[in-house]
């Protein structure tokens, strides 16, 4: 059972709000119809009054159920219905909090659906005066959704860049670089990089440097904790200028999922560096869509981003050899090329049949191997490292 008001409390609700009421009649009662300021004070006090703004005004900041009713209702209805709806929207909203939290929420967002807010026109310059519509409650629908009416709405040009966003009420204070604010700003920008958001990239105090000096002074990100508070940097600054804007957030939701994708890359030397690729890889195929009107790559769609752009690595073909080099186990060869007849660690197999078409000196393997052009031709097989080793095709001459 849902429970009411105590009715004492409800009495002593209704006592203070006739006071109120009789205190706005009793300042007001010169401009009632009894003959305004030299009217008869012997008037009836029953007979309607009319309020003027003033008097609604002061009537709905006494009582937040009154913003939902028009002027005229205030004007036209007497005390006692207003203390009754008063009581009745009390009642309404214990009712509403005492819903399973489920069904709550489902309501509320059935709720919205049918409920606009009309906002008044009004000016913002994103400083000392703000407009009210930038404090409406976040928007229920997808990111996508935003992603994309933001893009009807802002057009490819971008917005304004400033630097004055509060960074510091998040610790974060003077970790974006002024390039860094500069391309944040456009959705559609193919410059940003995570670089510019990493904390020695900052250290330039200059205006005038030009895109290009600035692009070169950006520095490297080489260790993992680096890249996760840049990471960090970029989505909180990205939340200051775009609030709408969830593709950063994203790729954060992603690392974090995958763990910094540590099992592709737990013997990659300088894994900071490979994840500081993708990650502007991400935000580069993010402008290209911002471009066409595509929403922005997902939590979810960036895991086959990254298996796309890591197998195209050659520390894939790597990270591969050594899981195969861990199942054939201990005693074997620690060459990935040992496991292929005729193949050896530093001999091209191409070549010796006939179907490498790279001059000598220029032949590498995808990890960087420098292979040579000589015959790999085994006279006894069980001796495979003794090989013919002559500047000429095993396929030509054995």
């Amino acid at each position: 059972m849902l429970s009411d008001l105590e009715e004492e409390d409800e009495d002593i609700h209704i006592h203070v709000a006739k006071e109120a009421m009789e205190d706005e009649n009793r300042r007001t009662r010169a401009g009632f119809g009894g003959g305004g300021v030299g009217g008869d004070p012997s008037a009836s006090s029953s007979s309607k009054p009319v309020l003027d703004d003033r008097d609604v005004k002061s009537l709905r900041k006494r009582f937040s159920f009154l913003k939902d009713f028009s002027d005229n209702f205030i004007r036209n209805t007497p005390y006692e219905a207003l203390l009754k709806t008063e009581t009745s929207a009390i009642k309404l909203d214990e009712y509403e909090k005492s819903k399973a939290a489920a069904v709550r929420l489902a309501a509320n967002r059935d709720k919205i659906r049918s409920s606009f807010t009309v906002l008044k026109e009004g000016k913002d310059n994103r400083w000392d005066v703000l407009h009210k519509g930038r404090f409406l409650a976040g928007a229920g629908c997808s990111a996508s959704k935003m992603w994309l009416a933001a893009r009807n709405s802002i057009g490819m040009k971008g917005q304004l860049p400033i630097s004055t966003y509060d960074m510091n009420s998040v610790g974060l204070g003077g970790y974006v670089s002024k390039k860094g604010w500069i391309e944040l700003h456009d959705a559609g920008s193919e410059s940003l990089s995570l670089k510019l958001f990493n904390i020695n990239s900052c250290g330039n105090k200059s205006s005038q440097l030009s895109n290009d000096k600035l692009d070169q002074e950006a520095k490297d990100i080489v260790d993992l904790g680096e890249f996760k508070l840049a990471l960090r940097v970029a989505r909180e600054a990205q939340s200051f200028v775009q609030p709408w804007n969830k593709s950063i957030s994203a790729i954060e939701g992603f690392m974090q999922q995958t763990n910094f994708c540590n099992k592709d890359l737990a013997n990659v030397d300088k894994p900071a560096a490979l994840l500081t690729q993708f990650t502007d890889y991400v935000m580069g195929e993010n402008a290209n869509r911002w471009r066409a009107h595509e929403s922005f790559l997902s939590t979810g769609d960036l895991k086959a981003s990254w298996d796309s752009f890591f197998g195209a690595k050659p520390v894939s073909s790597l990270r591969q050899d050594q899981k195969k080099q861990q199942k054939f186990g201990k005693g074997q060869s620690n060459s990935p090329f040992s496991r292929y007849p005729g193949f050896f660690d530093d001999i091209c197999y191409n070549y010796n049949v006939g179907r490498c078409v790279k001059p000598p000196g220029a032949c590498f393997t995808r990890t960087g191997v420098q292979l040579r052009h000589v015959c790999n031709f085994r006279a006894d097989v069980n001796k495979p490292k003794d090989v013919c080793g002559k500047p000429h095709p095993r396929a030509l001459n054995h």
